[in-house]
C-alpha cells in the first residue's frame, strides 16, 4: 500500500515537471502540493525534501520569494536530516 502511494507521489510530481516546463506553474504547483500531502502521509521525508525543493522553484518564477525560501529551508531542513545533497 505504501509503495503504491509512493509511486503515486512520484507520478504527480512528474506531471508537476511536465507543468513547470510548460509555464503552467498553477497546474505545476497543485501536482506538488498532491505529492506533497502523500509523501507526508506515509512519511517520505525524501520525497518531501525534493518537492519542497519544487515548491521553492515555482514560487520563485512567480516573483513569491518569501515562499520561495520558507519551501527551501524546509527541503534543506529534510536533506540535513537524511544527509543527503
Amino acid at each position: 500500500m505504501q509503495s503504491r502511494k509512493i509511486k503515486l507521489s512520484y507520478e504527480y510530481t512528474i506531471t508537476g515537471n511536465t507543468y513547470y516546463v510548460q509555464g503552467d506553474f498553477d497546474r505545476a504547483m497543485e501536482m506538488y502540493q498532491k505529492s506533497l500531502k502523500i509523501n507526508s502521509e506515509v512519511g517520505h521525508k525524501l520525497g518531501m525534501a525534493y518537492t519542497y525543493e519544487d515548491i521553492g522553484r515555482v514560487y520563485r518564477k512567480l516573483g513569491q520569494k518569501n515562499k520561495a525560501q520558507v519551501a527551501e529551508e524546509k527541503a534543506s531542513k529534510l536533506f540535513k536530516l537524511l544527509k543527503t545533497k
